[in-house]
């Protein structure tokens, strides 16, 4: 077996065409959410604001918020990184998980909800696609069979088409084979994966049985417009399989199911004329051409037909027919080979790639997209070809990615703005209240607690020190008390009766009782009432100690944001320069794909209108030639 880091190599020297879709990433259903910051992540990736998923998951990983999904939450940067490309980054990813023993997370029973074995098996998925992708055959089909069965289903699906091609891509027929006999259930990926050995083993000159494989995608019951496409499109290939071997009637048979409405439907009427020729019926033949040739001239279908009819014509013996035939031929591919011209100029400019985004750049999440129309200009309509190419939606991709990335840098670059202007107006804010603040900040109100509460104290001390005393007493009890004491100090009392001095004693003893009995009651108030002042002074102290620490620390917070904002600024600046150069370089090689697939179109054009020439030319030496035989 090869050595893993060795594939974790090619992968991270692979640049350039060829994307992982981000939705393909999607985490298993059914999992409980225990860390909210993934559950942020999950939110953002569910609205297909992929980007966003991708920022959210690294900042919480930077600050290690997840913890509970820590290798879910890895395995999906890994397939975001994956979808932009950024694969360096994504082989190291997948380098911990299949190279490390990673904590499964647990359900509450204490079972293992997400198994290494299904965590190892999606990383080697996605590895092996990549892999793929990049045209690492061998190696992408080592990484998709270490994959395992633990795969979802329609990842495994995806996973026996992803080797079946690989193997035919091998020359290993014999394994595709295997695989896609083995299928069991009819999804759309077996149909891929049917359709794709049919045409391998076509290549390997082995028709009969390719015949059963398109034959079979060929008649299969679809209601989608991928799978109503992808029948027409095996329909086409078994057409064209049965005209290479000379046989008509069964090329008809295949081309009677395409749809007359559908993509292939061009190609289709071409087939179908020349299996009317090869049976000898060139009436026959004139039909579907001469409806083909009233078509988009721009279709490689039409132009062809345009050359077939005038073929025909000279088959039947109708020359005449035939040379009109030809002359117009020749005047519809000058025409065509002029449009093309300009529109080859067009896209070395780069403009035409501009106007391909013109009208779908309001979103920019989604990493899966793909231009699916073209701008109604006489340019794009040439595109059809080109842009259908996996080279060109990536390099558009790419540039619309770019498109993105400046957009979001000029998006910072005004927020780092308008935080300056937060951070200037809130430190003239705290100015102004540093010198509005007194330097007796809350001092009269801490003054008057104090003062209260050493009264308390000192009436809690009294009491406690002197229990049973007056303290307590009110004031029309005091009072009474005076004028008691003052009675029994004068010289008068001493010759007062015996009776009135019992009585005075027995007031005395009433008062001294009445006051007794609220003396436990009214220091447990007092010492509450203490206990109270003192938190309040406590809290004021500490209110106070805060808020001269806010205003005094805070202009110093709000510094330290202007200063990271300054340094940011230069950066964002130089990072959108950089992403205008890059931007500008992707526009011309697009343009320069673009060209070159118009320069080759020009080129087939320049050979029909040649060999119109020429067939012309030979119609008129051949009636010449009879012409001076018959005199």
């Amino acid at each position: 077996m090869r050595s893993l880091a060795r594939k974790l190599s090619l992968v991270a020297a692979i640049i350039g065409s060829g994307q992982l879709c981000a939705a393909e990433v999607t985490p298993r259903a059914g999992v409980v959410i225990e860390d909210l910051s993934y559950g942020q992540v999950l939110y953002e990736y569910y609205k297909q604001d992929y980007f966003s998923a991708l920022t959210t998951l690294l900042v919480e990983e930077h600050f290690a918020r997840i913890n509970e999904h820590a290798t879910e939450a890895e395995l999906l940067r890994g397939g975001l990184l994956l979808s932009y490309g950024l694969h360096s980054d994504a082989a190291e990813i997948f380098e911990l998980l299949l190279g490390n023993d990673m904590a499964p997370t647990l359900v509450e029973d204490g079972k293992a909800l997400f198994a290494e074995q299904e965590l190892r098996g999606r990383a080697w998925f996605f590895l092996g696609k990549v892999l793929f992708q990049r045209g690492y055959t061998s190696e992408a089909a080592e990484a998709l069979r270490y994959s395992g069965d633990k795969l979802p289903d329609h990842q495994s699906a995806e996973r026996d088409a992803l080797l079946s091609q690989a193997y035919m891509e091998l020359g290993e027929l014999g394994k595709a084979e295997q695989i896609v006999d083995a299928w069991e259930s009819v999804d759309d990926w077996g149909n891929y994966a049917r359709y794709n050995l049919g045409v391998a083993l076509v290549k390997a000159n082995r028709v009969n049985e390719a015949g059963v494989y398109l034959d079979a995608v060929g008649t299969i019951k679809a209601s989608s417009e991928e799978m109503l496409a992808l029948r027409d499109r095996a329909n086409l290939a078994l057409g064209f399989v049965w005209l290479r071997q000379e046989d008509g009637a069964q090329a008809k048979v295949a081309l009677e199911r395409i749809r007359l409405a559908g993509p292939f439907s061009n190609s289709a009427l071409l087939g179908y004329g020349w299996a009317e020729a090869a049976q000898g019926n060139y009436r026959g033949a004139l039909v579907p051409w001469l409806e083909l040739r009233d078509r988009k001239a721009i279709d490689p279908a039409s132009q062809e037909s345009v050359l077939a009819i005038p073929y025909a014509y000279r088959q039947l013996g109708a020359n005449q027919q035939a040379v009109e035939s030809y002359t117009a031929a020749i005047q519809i591919y000058d025409d065509e080979i002029g449009r093309l011209d300009r529109a080859i100029v067009v896209a070395r400019q780069g403009e035409l790639m501009k106007q391909l985004l013109t009208e779908d750049i309001s979103d920019f999440s989604r990493v899966s997209w793909s231009l699916s129309s073209l701008p109604d200009t006489a340019e794009a309509r040439y595109l059809y070809e080109v842009i259908a190419s996996n080279r060109f939606q990536t390099g558009l991709r790419n540039y619309r990615d770019l498109l993105m990335l400046a957009s979001h840098l000029r998006d910072w670059q005004a927020r780092l703005g308008i935080y300056g202007d937060i951070v200037d107006s809130r430190m003239a804010a705290y100015a102004i209240a540093l010198e509005r603040l007194p330097d007796g900040l809350y001092a009269e109100q801490i003054a008057a607690h104090r003062s209260t509460y050493e009264g308390v104290a000192e009436t809690v001390s009294a009491a406690e020190n002197s229990y049973g005393s007056a303290v307590f007493a009110s004031a029309k009890e005091s009072a009474v008390l005076q004028r008691i004491d003052a009675l029994e100090n004068s010289p008068e009392w001493a010759m007062a009766s015996a009776d009135a001095q019992e009585k005075l004693q027995l007031f005395k003893g009433v008062l001294s009782w009445d006051m007794d009995s609220d003396f436990k009651l009214q220091l447990w108030q007092q010492q509450g009432q203490l206990s109270e002042l003192g938190t309040i002074i406590e809290d004021s102290e500490n209110t106070r100690a805060r808020l001269v620490q806010r205003l005094t620390a805070t202009p110093l917070l709000l510094e330290d944001y202007a200063e990271r904002a300054r340094m940011l600024a230069p950066q964002v600046e130089q990072l959108i320069d950089e992403v205008a150069v890059v931007s500008s370089l992707q526009i011309s090689e697009l343009g320069e794909v673009a060209a070159e697939e118009l320069v080759d179109q020009r080129e087939r054009l320049l050979q029909y209108r040649a060999q119109a020439r020429f067939a012309q030319a030979a119609i008129f030496d051949s009636v010449s030639a009879s012409t001076e035989l018959a005199e």
